[in-house]
């Protein structure tokens, strides 16, 4: 069995034997601070010797002063253009900074499609293209389009016989006029069949002049045999049948007079209705065209309604042209010749591009700014401008806060 011993030093043995190395490390730890104190202490132009040289007057006089002080002499001034004015109220400008995305005006946006269907003859403009208002942009062939002016031909043809009969009617109403006073004088029937040779009467020739040639007869036999009645030849019984025969084709002219003129103005008022109507069928029919796509000037269809048989040959009825509404550039084609086209079917689509839109998200904790800037300058700059800032307005904020992003989306700038 071994058995170890260890000895046991007592403890104020210890502790006596450790106090020289405590005082020398607090000693150590004092040095230190000293020299970092001082580093720091040093002023920021000390150098080389020709440096701490040349700023030694400069450096006694701010030594002089507080710590709490800065003071620069006239040349610091001017190296760091510093200026000192009298206190006045200046506009602050207030800026935020988001990222905005670049879209096209939708004001200015629209998409091209044609109004009947049909079938693409041409394309007149390619992708990319700045076309003007009223520039072709493609051609089709429509059966609608060709049914339709095959129509509007139709009520053209309609309105040009109407307008022959209005005429005929308006000459016989005029004609009856003039004659019913030479009937009433009691002119000659043969002067009055001279004077009305060349001017329309209608029926109303032989009808009102029949009559009154018998009413004219009857009044030479009245008056022949109130003559023989008063010699004495005859009795007063041929004199009264003489006489109520005349007043009987006096009351039927009379009649006939009337009823004439009545026929007339009605039947010239009838052609005149005609008239009405079938201008206003031409005018439905070319607002039937202008309906799908194709203007028709109304007016100069009226003013000639009648056609020409080598324009009616040569006319393309199905041709169907899609013009430009406004001055923009085409940013997507979809037309392609000998391609169906039905009216939901989008050809092109146009837009203006002198002016866009762009929008950005403001974050919730600057929407409260957002009044500060209405009617201010907004500065925009994009990537595939380098170095250049566009300057915009702001036209509207959006309602409602996104609440997964909470941002506001404006309206457009």
């Amino acid at each position: 069995m071994g058995i170890t011993i260890k000895e046991q030093r007592p403890r104020s043995l210890a502790t006596k034997q450790a106090v020289p190395w405590i005082i020398a490390a607090t000693c150590s730890i004092a040095l230190i601070y000293t020299l970092a104190s001082e580093y720091w202490r040093r002023p920021e132009t000390a150098g080389t010797p020709e440096t701490t040289a040349g700023a030694a007057p400069e450096t006694a006089v701010e030594s002089n002063q507080s710590t709490d002080t800065v003071s620069l002499t006239p040349a610091k001034y001017e190296n760091a253009k510093i200026k000192v004015e009298p206190a006045r109220l200046e506009p602050v400008s207030q800026e935020i900074g988001v990222v905005g995305r670049i879209e096209l005006n939708s004001d200015h946006r629209v998409e091209i499609r044609p109004r009947a269907s049909g079938i693409i003859r041409e394309v007149h403009v390619s992708l990319g293209q700045m076309v003007r208002r009223g520039d072709l942009l493609v051609t089709l062939d429509s059966p609608d389009i060709g049914t339709a002016r095959l129509n509007l031909r139709e009520k053209r043809r309609a309105l040009t016989t109407a307008r022959y009969e209005q005429e005929w009617r308006s000459q016989i109403a005029s004609s009856v006029a003039q004659l019913i006073p030479e009937l009433r004088k009691g002119t000659d029937p043969g002067e009055i069949e001279k004077k009305f040779a060349d001017r329309p009467l209608g029926t109303y020739r032989g009808t009102l002049l029949e009559v009154y040639s018998e009413f004219d007869i009857a009044s030479h036999e009245e008056s022949k045999t109130k003559t023989l009645s008063d010699e004495k030849i005859y009795g007063e019984h041929p004199k009264l049948v003489a006489r109520h025969r005349r007043e009987g084709l006096q009351a039927r002219l009379e009649a006939m007079i009337e009823q004439v003129r009545y026929d007339a103005a009605q039947a010239k008022r009838v052609a005149d209705q005609s008239v009405k109507r079938a201008e206003a069928d031409v005018i439905d029919a070319a607002q039937r065209l202008r309906i799908l796509g194709v203007s028709e000037d109304i007016r100069a269809l009226l003013a000639k309604s009648d056609q020409d048989t080598r324009e009616l040959i040569d006319d393309d009825v199905t041709v169907y042209r899609i013009d430009a509404p406004f001055d923009g550039t085409i940013t997507s084609k979809f037309a392609v010749p000998s391609q169906k086209a039905d009216p939901v079917d989008v050809l092109f689509t146009l837009a203006d591009l002198r002016t866009i839109w762009v929008n950005a998200n403001i974050p919730e904790s600057d929407v409260a700014r957002l009044p500060q800037i209405q009617g201010g300058t907004i500065r925009l700059t994009a990537t595939s401008y380098p170095g250049k800032i566009f300057e915009a307005r702001l036209l509207s904020t959006g309602a409602n806060l996104d609440p997964l992003t909470r941002t506001l989306p404006p309206g457009g700038l």
